[in-house]
């Protein structure tokens, strides 16, 4: 009878153990999106030409932008445009903008 409850037990770790850890992944996904700069930044997206434009400020030559074939690849060119202006390091460092893992920029309070 107690090596039933042990292994009871056993499998309800286990279950439990797995499920926090997909729930961790989840989480960390979600604030991985999250912290993108299009995120807080929220650039104008628009057709120009055959491509897609991710626009933050008043024109291309002030601005951060990022071009793509679908509003989903300008808005990743513009991410990576907006980390390589403003951390030149790729993310690989601690700048204004607060610590980076090299995918995500985390604004400091």
């Amino acid at each position: 009878m107690t090596e039933d409850i042990d292994w009871g037990f056993k499998c309800l770790n286990d279950n439990l153990s797995w499920s926090f850890t997909r729930l961790d992944e989840t989480l960390q996904g979600i604030i991985s999106e999250l912290g993108k700069p299009h995120r807080f930044l929220r650039p104008e997206l628009f057709r120009d030409g055959n491509k897609w434009c991710a626009l933050y400020g008043a024109d291309l030559q002030a601005g951060i932008a990022g071009f793509g074939d679908s509003p989903a690849d300008a808005i990743e060119a513009f991410n990576r445009e907006y980390i390589r202006k403003i951390d030149p390091t790729g993310g690989r460092a601690a700048g204004r903008w607060g610590q980076s893992n090299g995918s995500q920029l985390i604004a400091d309070d």
